[in-house]
């Protein structure tokens, strides 16, 4: 449906010589030089939280519901320390992107001054905080060798 509406949207086949799907991407229709991967997060799937309504983000000109920048972020832990722990080769070559974008939404919380602790996150799970905590902790080991002010 996103394809079919904007230009902007388009499919890519999976890398998966063996899958049957394909992989949505959206193209900045601004310098059609950037993309980005477009995932469909469903509550309930791999950890991901019911985001309540007033809390759901959403942009023009589509409208698209965008996951919260926080839990984005916790999600975004999670991939990483599940990439690194996985016994495909595949699956831990993700995690070398992970820390790109890990990075990325960092530099965005810490412009927006936003905190893993916020009274704004007191909808999610406290299993999520608490195990974001921990793998935010290991990140600063693995991605940047424990220098916390490089962090």
């Amino acid at each position: 449906m996103l394809v079919a509406a904007d230009s902007s949207f388009y499919l890519v086949p999976s890398r998966n010589p063996r899958a049957t799907y394909k992989v949505l991407w959206y193209r900045n229709a601004a310098t059609f030089s950037l993309s980005w991967k477009v995932d469909i997060l469903l509550p309930g799937i791999m950890n991901i939280p019911n985001v309540p309504r007033d809390r759901i983000v959403s942009k023009s000109p589509h409208h698209i519901p965008l996951m919260p920048l926080m839990p984005h972020l916790l999600l975004k832990l999670q991939a990483w320390s599940d990439h690194r722990a996985s016994h495909r080769s595949d699956q831990r070559l993700k995690q070398y992107t992970d820390v790109r974008d890990i990075d990325q939404l960092l530099d965005i919380a810490l412009r927006r001054r936003e905190h893993i602790r916020s009274a704004s996150l007191d909808w999610l799970p406290q299993s999520m905080i608490t195990a974001a905590i921990t793998r935010l902790r290991s990140f600063v080991v693995h991605a940047y060798g424990g220098d916390r002010e490089r962090a």
